[in-house]
C-alpha cells in the first residue's frame, strides 16, 4: 500500500459488488431506490414514523425488546414511563434510518455543521481521526466524504456472506453507498495495518468508538466494556481526534462536527478515551432514542440499564 497514495488506502474487494441471493417480488419493491423516487421523503417518512411507531405499541415483542434497548441506553434511574414513551420513537428512528439509506440524494444533502473544525485538524498535517458512535443513519456519514480522502474502517457486515432476500438488498445498499461516495473501505479485521499507515502519512480515518472491547469507560451515565483503538491509535501516532455525530434535525438528521481533541493535551490514551467517550455521551443523551441498540446482535452480550458487558 502507497501511503501517499489514497487510492491504495482500501480493500479494492470491497467494492466490487455481490450478487443477492433468493430476492422476491416484495424484496425487488422495496429495495427499489428508482420506485421511492414516486414519494416524497416528507411523506414517506411520516409513513415510517406512524407504521413502526404503531407497530412497536401493538407488538408486545417488539415493544418488549425496543422498551429494554432503552433502558439500556438511558441513565440508571430514568422512570419507566420515559423509557415506554420512548421505546417506539427508538423503532420509527431505525425504520427512519434505514428509508434515507434507499435515497441517495438526501443523504448527500444532509445539514453540515462545524465543517471549519475537521478542515483545520487536517489542514494541521497530523493524521485526522474522526470518531463516530451508532447514532442516527449510518449512512448519512457520505456527507463527509467529499471534504477529505478517508478510510472508512466497517464492522464484519463488509466481508460476511451477503444474506438473502431483503436483508441482503439492505447490506448490499450500504456498501454500495460507501463505495459510491468516495470512502476507501476497509474491514475491522485488515485494518490495523491500513490505519496506522493512513495516519501517520497524515490521513483520515473515520472510525466508531462504541464497540464491544477491554476498556472501562463511564458511558450514558454507566459502565461500559468498550474498545479504545481510537484513542490509542492517536496517542501513538500524533494524530487528532475529531468527534462527529449525525443529530436529529425534526425528521432528518445534520452532521455535527466537534472540536478536535489533541492527545497531547490529555496526558494519554485513557484520559483520550474518556474525553471522547464524555463528548459522544452530551451529544447522545439530548435525544437517546435514536442510537442503536447495544443488545443487536455482533455488540454487547448483556447491557442494561447498570452497564455494558462483552460477556
Amino acid at each position: 500500500m502507497s501511503t501517499s497514495d489514497p487510492a491504495t488506502w482500501g480493500d479494492p474487494d470491497l467494492v466490487v459488488a455481490k450478487g443477492v441471493p433468493q430476492i422476491g417480488t416484495l424484496d425487488a419493491i422495496r429495495g427499489s431506490v428508482g420506485r421511492r423516487h414516486l414519494v416524497p421523503t416528507s411523506v414517506a417518512l411520516v409513513g415510517t414514523d406512524l407504521l413502526y411507531g404503531t407497530v412497536t405499541r401493538l407488538r408486545a415483542s417488539k415493544r418488549d425488546y425496543a422498551e429494554r434497548t432503552m433502558r439500556a441506553i438511558l441513565p440508571p434511574g430514568t422512570p419507566d414511563a420515559e423509557v415506554a414513551r420512548l421505546a417506539p420513537h427508538h423503532v420509527a428512528s431505525m425504520a427512519r434510518a434505514w428509508e434515507l439509506t434507499w435515497r441517495p440524494g438526501e443523504l448527500a444533502a444532509l445539514p453540515l455543521r462545524g465543517e471549519h473544525h475537521l478542515r483545520d485538524a487536517v489542514a494541521a498535517g497530523r493524521g485526522v481521526l474522526v470518531s463516530y458512535v451508532h447514532y442516527g443513519p449510518e449512512m448519512g456519514w457520505v456527507r463527509i466524504a467529499p471534504l477529505t480522502p478517508m478510510l472508512a474502517v466497517l464492522g464484519d457486515w463488509i466481508v460476511d456472506p451477503v444474506p438473502p432476500g431483503y436483508n441482503g438488498l439492505q447490506v448490499e445498499r450500504r456498501r454500495t453507498v460507501l463505495a459510491e461516495a468516495g470512502f476507501h473501505l476497509s474491514s475491522v479485521a485488515t485494518s490495523a495495518r491500513r490505519m496506522l499507515s493512513v495516519l501517520r502519512c497524515a490521513g483520515t480515518v473515520l472510525l466508531a468508538m462504541d464497540v464491544p472491547g477491554a476498556r472501562l469507560t463511564r458511558y450514558l451515565g454507566k459502565d461500559v466494556e468498550m474498545a479504545d483503538g481510537t484513542a490509542r491509535l492517536a496517542t501513538s501516532t500524533g494524530a487528532l481526534v475529531v468527534p462527529a455525530a449525525l443529530v436529529p434535525d425534526g425528521r432528518r438528521w445534520a452532521v455535527q462536527i466537534q472540536p478536535a481533541l489533541d492527545p497531547q493535551d490529555l496526558g494519554g490514551a485513557p484520559a483520550l478515551h474518556q474525553a471522547l467517550a464524555d463528548v459522544h455521551t452530551g451529544i447522545v443523551l439530548k435525544a437517546p432514542e435514536h442510537l442503536g441498540s447495544p443488545l443487536r446482535q455482533g455488540f454487547w452480550g448483556t447491557a442494561d440499564a447498570n452497564g455494558w458487558s462483552r460477556s
